[in-house]
C-alpha cells in the first residue's frame, strides 16, 4: 500500500509514520510538510499515486479543502475522471469522539466542516471526494484502521480502551 500523509506540524507527522511503520512493514510511506509540495508532485508526470491519501485541514499557504479541491481538478481536467485514490482528512476541528464518514451523510448535506470555514460552501464530502474526516489527536487504532479502510472499527475499538480505563 502506497499512503501519503500531508501536514504542516511535524508531530502528527512523526507520529503517523510511527504508527503506519509499527502497523505494517508492506507500506510506501512519504510523508509532505507542504501541501504545495505534495500538489506539486501529484501534478508531476513522475508521480507514482498513492492508495491513499492523508491530509491536515488547516495548514499555511492553502487549507486540506483548497487542497483536496486542486487534486480533484487536476485528473477531472487530465483524465475527466474522479482522484484515483481514497482521501482522508484529518483535523483538531472534530471532538475527539467524533468520526464523520462520507457514507453516512445524505448526499445534499453540504460538508459541516467545509461551511464552517468557507461561508457560502454548498459541495458535500462525497463531490469533495473525502471518504472520511478524522479528529486528532490519532491514536493506533484509528490509523490502523484507516489503512483498512474500517473507521467504524477504530471508534468503537477506542470506545472499550476508554471504558476499560475507567
Amino acid at each position: 500500500m502506497k499512503i501519503f500523509i500531508v501536514d504542516d506540524d511535524n508531530i502528527s507527522l512523526d507520529l503517523m509514520e510511527l504508527y503506519i511503520k509499527g502497523y505494517t512493514s508492506n507500506c510506501d510511506l512519504s510523508l509532505f510538510y507542504s501541501p504545495l509540495r505534495a500538489l506539486e508532485y501529484l501534478k508531476s508526470p513522475a508521480a507514482v499515486y498513492p492508495d491513499l491519501l492523508i491530509t491536515n485541514l488547516q495548514m499555511p499557504g492553502i487549507n486540506g479543502f483548497e487542497f483536496i479541491e486542486q487534486i480533484n481538478d487536476f485528473f477531472i481536467m487530465r483524465d475527466g475522471s474522479a482522484t484515483p485514490f481514497r482521501i482522508i482528512l484529518h483535523t483538531s476541528y472534530l471532538g475527539p469522539e467524533s468520526i464523520c464518514l462520507s457514507a453516512d451523510r445524505i448526499a445534499e448535506t453540504p460538508c459541516f466542516l467545509r461551511r464552517l470555514l468557507t461561508p457560502g460552501n454548498k459541495k458535500t464530502c462525497k463531490e469533495l471526494h473525502i471518504e472520511a474526516c478524522v479528529p486528532k489527536p490519532l491514536c493506533y487504532y484509528k490509523m490502523v484502521y484507516l489503512c483498512e479502510g474500517n473507521l467504524f472499527a477504530a471508534n468503537k475499538k477506542v470506545k472499550q480502551e476508554k471504558k476499560q480505563v475507567r
